[in-house]
């Protein structure tokens, strides 16, 4: 069944759940409502036809072709060129499309599957860490595998493994141990006040002076000893309790330096990579 109306200037054609519009007045029809039926073409309100209107209808119906509507886009899963997720939005051919969303933000899309992912640079591969390709230029993903036996930022992409070089290696493993000399002084001082450490020199300094000439002069000692004001400590308490401090501090310094100096020593004289990945603290 079609059937056609017409109303203020609008003329509309129904077959079933279909319609269309056209915003055109047909000339020989009567502005109002006229709704008019196939195959008889019979006026719906009573009102009789002419015989020009039944035979505008008529054309009207005869010729009249539904307009293909157009397909309905559906969501997708989108990524830019880059493989760095967008968003479940209809694509407009901008973008790239996934079969999923990622379940981590540092997963990037390489095409067939989403990928735990670092950033490098496009000209030197170096691992520059997690990051946006958005909004660092010059960059570009790599897989997420970097090796933890040395700072990630030493390493380099090849395209299908990551590598270090030995002198790379070395400068990085170096750095670590001295941050590791560098820890366990500050922890060994750290065992006694923070300002203590400052009049270190000056307590030693005259403590063994003293010792050697109770004459000499220790405005330093002396106050420290009326401030400290502990029952029973004496001048000569105080300056072996100094100079027994100020020597096992000198041994353990010693200890930890020589610890230092042997392992920068082993860095050094390694040939490949995996031995100087062997030297520790």
């Amino acid at each position: 069944m079609k059937v056609i109306s017409y109303v203020e200037g609008t003329l509309t054609v129904i077959n079933g759940d279909n319609y269309y519009n056209e915003i055109a007045a047909k000339p020989s029809f009567i502005a109002g409502t006229n709704f008019y039926c196939e195959p008889t073409l019979q006026q719906m309100d009573g009102i009789a036809l002419t015989d020009t209107q039944i035979a505008d209808a008529e054309a009207f119906i005869t010729n009249f072709k539904f307009p293909t509507a157009p397909a309905i886009k559906e969501p997708v899963y989108c990524v830019d060129a880059d493989g760095n997720y967008i968003n479940y939005i209809v694509n407009d051919g901008t973008y790239k499309e996934a079969t999923s969303a990622p379940l981590k933000d540092t997963e990037k899309w390489n095409g067939t599957m989403w990928v735990d992912s670092i950033l490098i640079d496009k000209t030197t591969k170096k691992c520059l860490g997690v990051g946006d390709t958005r909004t660092l230029p010059n960059t570009e993903y790599a897989p997420n595998t970097v090796p933890t036996d040395f700072d990630s930022s030493f390493y380099t992409w090849d395209g299908t493994s990551w590598d270090i070089s030995l002198a790379d290696a070395k400068t990085c493993r170096s750095a670590k141990i001295k941050t590791a000399q560098t820890d366990a002084i500050n922890a060994m001082i750290g065992e006694v006040a923070t300002l203590e450490p400052v009049s270190f020199t000056t307590q030693e300094k005259e403590a063994r002076a003293w010792v050697l000439d109770n004459t000499v002069a220790t405005p330093f000692i002396d106050a420290l000893l009326v401030s400290r004001n502990i029952q029973g400590e004496t001048k000569k308490i105080l300056a072996d309790k100094i100079i027994k401090k100020a020597d096992a501090y000198a041994t353990a310094y010693a200890t930890l330096l020589g610890k230092f100096q042997n392992l920068i020593n082993k860095i050094q004289a390694c040939t490949n990579v995996a031995d100087v990945a062997k030297v520790v603290w």
